[in-house]
């Protein structure tokens, strides 16, 4: 994945910062936020609004689970409102 997140950032940089994300997430390492950030603008950058969906989605469990509830809630705002305009409505009564 990494050779691919170079090679052809517009298909896969987001994958890859995501990734990136959450084994840092596992890691405990201090860069998790930053990583998150990355993905959903690289998405964002290249109109993959799915994945600006889904790394917002990761980004507010990641909150969730550091018991920070304004951020967490942001972040699922803006995944409903990625998901509601992608037209996944399944997965915004989710």
């Amino acid at each position: 994945m990494e050779k691919w997140g170079t090679h052809c950032p517009s298909n896969f940089s987001q994958h890859l910062f995501l990734m990136k994300a959450e084994y840092s997430r596992l890691k405990n390492k201090n860069n998790v936020k930053q990583l998150y950030n990355k993905a959903i603008n690289s998405a964002k950058k290249h109109g993959y609004l799915q994945h600006e969906a889904m790394c917002n989605e990761y980004a507010a469990k990641y909150y969730i689970s550091t018991k920070n509830r304004k951020m967490a809630k942001l972040y699922v705002m803006e995944a409903y409102r990625c998901y509601q305009k992608w037209g996944a409505r399944r997965k915004c009564t989710h």
